[in-house]
């Protein structure tokens, strides 16, 4: 048994003694024992990170515990600085490596702390973070997915309204709205379950829709650059490639001519189940698409999207 903060001291892990649960008072005869942690103000949170091992977070470092069975019974090591943790719900294990958020920065655990690569949305979600609000951050994850989701409030809310969920098996980011306040995987119900402040359990991850409401789902492809950005293309077209695709989609192309410039979207093309080219007059030196659905019951999962481009003109 631990108690976190014993006897006044922000910084302390104390344990009591295996055979006796009531004795926390270290002696040569027993197992008892007390650690105060070497740096950061007080102690945010703790995990278990594997058999054995303990993570133990302060506001600006992390700690490892780790079980010895001697008569110190735990070791204990701090694993960097600068990787803390922004409130007790924000960090998680996930097959047998930890995940947190940290002041500006992700981190993971799987024996070794390493900061996450997330330079993509870094800015998005540190930029816009309620700094007082940080302990109702809460951390779940979607397992079937293989997603790590962070709930949190943006900066000009007091409740958690945003999210951003990292996935485990391509690195890749996803960023959105919603607001909830808890988050329980998949275990006992056969969906993941998360709490909103209306006082309503949310069942996810089954059907396609908002309570009957269409839910507006995205992706958007940043302009990109074509050939180097030396000379203008054409876009002529597309050939979409979309599985169990169930009602239409909306697609517009993205265009600009540098990367400063103003950002030209085309009128929006309508893909269904028997599209197989949609011809367009666009054309840049940097070229993105977006790709949006809002239909009750739409469903759909992307496939590899082909642009017939052409090398244009030097000039514009």
């Amino acid at each position: 048994m631990f108690a976190v903060g014993a006897d006044g001291d922000k910084r302390a892990i104390k344990w009591s003694d295996q055979d006796d649960n009531t004795d926390w008072t270290a002696t040569t005869t027993n197992l008892a024992g007390d650690k105060s942690l070497e740096s950061g103000s007080e102690i945010i949170g703790w995990t278990r990170a594997r058999s054995r091992v303990y993570l133990f977070f302060t506001d600006s470092s992390v700690h490892e515990m780790v079980y010895t069975g001697d008569d110190f019974v735990y070791a204990f090591g701090q694993l960097g600085a600068g990787n803390g943790l922004v409130g007790p719900n924000a960090v998680i294990e996930c097959y047998g490596i930890t995940y947190w958020m940290s002041h500006g920065a992700f981190f993971m655990y799987d024996g070794f702390v390493k900061p996450m690569q997330a330079d993509d949305i870094r800015d998005y979600v540190f930029g816009d973070i309620n700094e007082q609000q940080l302990d109702k951050v809460v951390t779940g994850t979607n397992a079937e997915f293989g997603e790590i989701w962070w709930l949190y409030p943006s900066s000009s809310a007091s409740e958690v309204d945003r999210y951003v969920a990292y996935s485990t098996r391509d690195g890749g980011w996803v960023t959105g709205t919603l607001v909830r306040t808890a988050w329980a995987d998949r275990s006992i119900f056969s969906n993941p379950l998360a709490a909103g402040t209306d006082g309503v359990i949310y069942d996810h991850e089954t059907g396609t829709d908002d309570a009957g409401s269409a839910m507006e789902s995205y992706i958007e492809a940043a302009p990109m650059e074509m050939n180097a950005g030396n000379r203008l293309v054409d876009i002529l077209g597309f050939v979409p490639d979309f599985d169990d695709l169930v009602g239409e989609l909306s697609v517009e192309i993205l265009t600009r001519d540098t990367p400063n410039g103003t950002l030209t979207t085309s009128d929006a093309f309508t893909v269904d189940g028997d599209s197989e080219r949609i011809d367009t007059r666009e054309s840049g030196r940097q070229a993105g698409y977006k790709i949006t659905s809002d239909e009750v019951g739409g469903h759909w999962r992307m496939g590899l999207m082909r642009f017939d481009v052409q090398p244009s003109g030097n000039r514009r």
